[in-house]
């Protein structure tokens, strides 16, 4: 089975395209607090980082993973898996992710923590669990901090809230459903 296998099918209840609130407005400006009108559609980040994914039978086969950043979603990273496969997208917290390349962090279905890989260079391990099975990957550390420096020139950190609109979020809460699959995320 190839390391894009092991993701599952399970985690394709992922995939929606609605963000991981699905009510962020979309925009920035260049200091911390944007005009909730301002039209950014075009400002993202998105990395293909080339990773390592822990295979059972064979040890390590190389995987890209897609890291994305949208404004619209400011507390959340994609993670999208590109295989034999259609893509499967993950989404994370971005804070779980910055914090997770210094100390090990998560709970639940995530989980991240630093390590020091094969060549002796510190790397990113991602642990993702689904119903169907769990996949590890890791990339280089120094490759996963150039994406979150590049998603905090478009956010700062601690500035998420200020490109939110809560009442739809509530609103949205509110009437979704409890087997919606676009309300799982990873934690």
């Amino acid at each position: 089975m190839s390391a894009n296998r092991s993701v599952g099918s399970g985690w394709r209840h992922c995939t929606s395209a609605r963000s991981a609130f699905g009510v962020c407005r979309d925009a920035r400006s260049e200091g911390n607090h944007a005009p909730m009108n301002e039209d950014t559609s075009d400002a993202t980040v998105a990395h293909a980082l080339p990773m390592h994914a822990f295979v059972a039978d064979s040890g390590m086969a190389p995987i890209t993973v897609e890291l994305q950043y949208d404004p619209a979603d400011p507390y959340a990273v994609a993670a999208v898996f590109h295989g034999d496969d259609d893509p499967v997208r993950w989404l994370l917290g971005r804070d779980l992710l910055h914090d997770g390349t210094r100390v090990a962090v998560g709970h639940g279905d995530v989980h991240v923590w630093p390590s020091v890989g094969p060549g002796g260079s510190w790397v990113v391990v991602v642990e993702l669990i689904s119903p169907d099975g769990r996949v590890m990957v890791q990339a280089e550390r120094d490759d996963v901090d150039a994406f979150l420096e590049a998603s905090a020139r478009l956010v700062p950190y601690g500035a998420e809230s200020a490109y939110c609109d809560v009442d739809t979020l509530i609103a949205d809460l509110l009437t979704s459903s409890p087997g919606d699959p676009t309300t799982r995320r990873g934690r």
